[in-house]
């Protein structure tokens, strides 16, 4: 198996490894569905070598993220691991990430036309998820 074969197996298996310890089960469905959407798109297609590390880059940031987030709220868990990520107590938002997921200016700028659109798509697509789910507001579901 070649090393970005095995690179993106590993990828694979942290980034669903994180979802089963982080996330809830709806919310585990909805990103195990769409990080195998991206990752069959990367895998199965002529990505250049420098966009394939940034997608390794992004997405190892994003199990990050998710993993210093449950620390977070569960200071008591301990989550070691055996596949290569670190440790949540060791863990500083990589590259500057932050728990709300906004993107810094830079990476803002490197989204090509067509990552920008679909980005917006999202954005009101979860805009108007969070209407339907919280009628009266988030405020007042709690």
């Amino acid at each position: 198996m070649d090393q970005r074969r095995r690179a993106a197996v590993s990828l694979y298996r942290r980034v669903l490894r994180a979802h089963i310890r982080c996330l809830p089960e709806h919310m585990r469905q909805l990103g195990d569905r769409y990080f195998r959407d991206e990752f069959i798109k990367h895998v199965d297609s002529n990505v250049r070598d420098d966009q394939w590390e940034e997608f390794v880059k992004q997405w190892d940031a994003y199990c990050g993220v998710l993993l210093a987030q449950k620390q977070m709220q569960d200071p008591t868990s301990s989550h070691q691991s055996n596949d290569g990520t670190a440790s949540p107590s060791d863990l500083v938002f990589p590259d500057g990430a932050s728990p709300s997921g906004e993107l810094d200016q830079s990476s803002a700028e490197a989204l090509s036309d067509d990552q920008k659109a679909r980005l917006i798509r999202l954005e009101k697509e979860a805009l108007s998820f969070g209407k339907s789910a919280f009628p009266s507001g988030p405020e007042h579901s709690k």
